[in-house]
C-alpha cells in the first residue's frame, strides 16, 4: 500500500486517452501519484491548487506550441523538472528542448521500466551519483571507459587516468562502447563525438533506448552549439574540446565519482560566452592559473544551454552574440535562481551604459581590447568572494 506522505506527484499533460491509461497503469504500484489532464488549460487550472514534483508533457499539444507552454509554466513560478514525450526525435526538437532545460526526453512508445527510471532520476538526480559512489567504494578503483576510434588517443588518455587512480577501459568505436556499458562495470563513459561507426550522440541514443544510463563526458574537436545542446539533452554531464586539458578532465571525473577523501571535489566554474574563438582562447589562457573549470559557449543558444544545465560561479559575457544577444542572456541570468556573478565584455559602452549595466549580478564591465591581467584580478577576487 502506498503511504501518502511518501508519494511524489506527477502532473501528466497528455491529450491522447490511451497514453494516459498506459502511464496510469505504469505508475499504479510505484511511489508516484499521478494527476492527468488533457491539455495546458487544465494544467494551469490544476497548478493553482497544487505543486507537483514533476511534469510529464506530450510535445504535440493541440493549439499550443510546447516551447510557449513550458516557458509560460516557468513564468508562473513552476520550478519542478519537465520530461517531454514525443513520437519522434528530430534534431530541431532536441535543440529546442535543450534550451528549455528539460530533465529527459522520451520517445514513444515508452518502455515502462524506462519511464519509471526517468521519473526517479528527475525527482532525485542525486540518487544516481550516490549509487555510483557506493558501488565504487565497495569495489575499489572507478572504471572509466575511454571511447575513441584512434588508438593513440585512447592510450594517451588511459595512461593519464591510470596515473590519477582510475582503471581505464577501452572501446575502439561506438558499437563496442554500447556493448561494454550494457554489460556493466562502467562507472564513467568518456566518449569521443566523431567516430567512424557511430557518433557520440548515436551511442547515447542507443543506450537510452536500451534503458541504460552512465555518467558521460563527451570529447570533440568539432563542438558546435547544436552538438553541445543535443549532448546535454542526452544527459552528458560535461563537454571537453580537443586538445583536452587532462588535469581539468580528471578534476571533472573526480566530481562525478566523489573522489577526494570520500567527498565530491567542487572546483569553481567559469563560463566564457564569446563568439570570437581567438578571444575565447585568450580569456581561457589568462584564467588557466586560477585552478578552475572553464566552460565555453560560442553563441547565445549554446550559452543558454550551458547556463541551464551547468552550475557556474562566474559568467564572462560578450554583449554582441549571434542567436541570443548578451542583453537577453543577462536578463535570463538575473531571473535565474542560480545567481552567478557576471563580467561583461563589450566593444564599446558609454559612461551611462556602464553605470546602468554595473549592478547585481554584474560586477565589472570591460571594453575591448581587454586587459587580461586586470580581468584575471577581477575574476580571482570574485572567486574568493564566492568561497567566503
Amino acid at each position: 500500500m502506498k503511504r501518502i506522505a511518501d508519494l511524489k506527484t506527477v502532473l501528466l499533460v497528455e491529450p491522447i486517452h490511451r497514453y494516459r491509461l498506459f502511464i496510469e497503469g505504469a505508475l499504479e504500484d510505484s511511489e508516484f501519484e499521478l494527476v492527468s489532464v488533457k491539455g495546458p488549460e487544465e494544467a494551469f487550472s490544476i497548478l493553482r491548487g497544487m505543486t507537483p514534483h514533476l511534469l510529464l508533457v506530450e510535445d504535440n499539444l493541440p493549439g499550443w506550441d510546447i516551447s510557449r507552454f513550458l516557458l509560460k509554466l516557468r513564468e508562473c513560478g513552476v520550478e519542478c523538472p519537465f520530461i517531454i514525450m514525443s513520437t519522434q526525435s528530430s534534431p530541431e526538437n532536441i535543440r529546442k528542448y535543450a534550451c528549455l532545460s528539460i530533465a529527459d526526453f522520451l520517445v514513444k512508445p515508452i518502455d515502462e521500466d524506462r519511464l519509471l527510471k526517468s521519473l526517479r532520476v528527475a525527482c532525485d538526480p542525486g540518487a544516481v551519483s550516490e549509487n555510483l559512489l557506493s558501488r565504487i567504494q565497495s569495489r575499489g578503483l572507478a572504471n572509466v571507459l575511454v571511447t575513441d576510434d584512434i588508438g593513440a588517443s585512447r592510450r594517451m588518455m588511459g595512461s593519464f587516468l591510470k596515473k590519477n587512480g582510475y582503471t581505464p577501459l577501452e572501446a575502439g568505436g561506438g558499437a563496442e562502447a554500447v556493448n561494454r556499458v550494457v554489460s556493466g562495470g562502467v562507472d564513467v563513459l568518456l566518449l569521443d563525438y566523431q567516430m567512424r561507426d557511430m557518433n557520440g550522440l548515436e551511442v547515447l541514443q542507443d543506450l537510452r533506448l536500451r534503458g541504460v544510463s552512465v555518467p558521460t563526458i563527451m570529447v570533440s574537436a568539432h563542438a558546435t552549439s547544436e552538438v553541445v545542446a543535443k549532448a546535454r539533452v542526452f544527459g552528458v554531464v560535461d563537454f571537453f574540446r580537443k586538445p583536452v586539458d587532462f588535469p581539468q578532465l580528471v578534476g571533472r571525473i573526480n566530481d562525478i565519482v566523489g573522489h577526494g577523501e570520500g567527498e565530491v571535489s567542487k572546483r569553481q566554474r567559469i563560463l566564457v560566452i564569446e563568439d570570437d574563438s581567438q578571444m575565447r582562447n585568450l580569456v581561457a589562457k589568462a584564467l588557466s592559473s586560477l585552478k578552475v573549470d572553464i566552460l565555453m559557449a560560442a553563441d547565445g543558444y549554446e550559452a543558454r544551454t550551458e547556463l541551464q544545465f551547468s552550475n557556474v560561479d562566474i559568467v564572462i559575457l560578450d554583449m554582441n552574440l549571434p542567436g541570443i544577444d548578451g542583453l537577453q542572456l543577462l536578463r535570463e541570468i538575473e531571473q535565474s535562481s542560480k545567481n552567478p556573478q557576471v563580467i561583461i565584455i563589450s566593444g564599446y559602452v558609454t559612461g551611462d551604459e556602464r553605470k546602468a549595466l554595473k549592478k547585481d549580478p554584474v560586477i565589472e564591465v570591460f571594453t575591448k581590447p581587454v586587459d587580461m591581467n586586470q580581468l584575471r584580478k577581477v575574476v580571482n577576487h570574485a572567486l574568493r568572494a564566492v568561497t567566503v
